[in-house]
């Protein structure tokens, strides 16, 4: 493997730790090394993972709904919010909705969320960790 791939990985890792352990560090130079089209891939394949977890592959708009109204002291706007998650598992037309420069930040704050309404050993968050990477492999194919 290249140091280039290697460097990659590692940032991959770094913004996806930042998700289940968001405390762990701020995933901003990460992302900037990244770029915002990768940053942008591994965000939306760890939101729709997370999303898959909690709502399953058909969600109730209703409980999707009633979920991002609790997280908008949390920053994320419950339109925004409600259109990331229904577009990432069901109606990708409704992604059409979200702010480019929303996309990122908000699909952070929802992931997190999610992962951490039940606390993860590090087997758990390896997996979802894996499960992620293998998911942006596929967007990028």
């Amino acid at each position: 493997m290249s140091e280039h791939h290697n460097k990659r990985e590692r940032d991959r890792e770094e913004l996806l730790r930042t998700i289940v352990e968001y405390g762990y560090d701020d995933p901003t130079h990460a992302a900037q090394r990244l770029g915002s089209a990768e940053t942008t891939n591994v965000v939306a394949a760890a939101l729709t993972i997370a999303a898959q977890r909690k709502f399953g592959e058909k969600p109730d708009p209703q409980a999707v709904r009633d979920y991002v109204a609790g997280l908008a002291d949390e920053g994320v706007d419950p339109a925004t919010g409600e259109a990331l998650i229904l577009g990432m598992l069901d109606n990708p037309d409704l992604l059409d909705k979200v702010q480019p420069d929303a996309f990122i930040h908000a699909g952070v704050l929802i992931s997190y969320s999610i992962m951490t309404e039940q606390p993860l050993d590090a087997a758990a968050r390896a997996a979802f960790m894996a499960e992620t990477e293998a998911l942006v492999a596929e967007l990028e194919n």
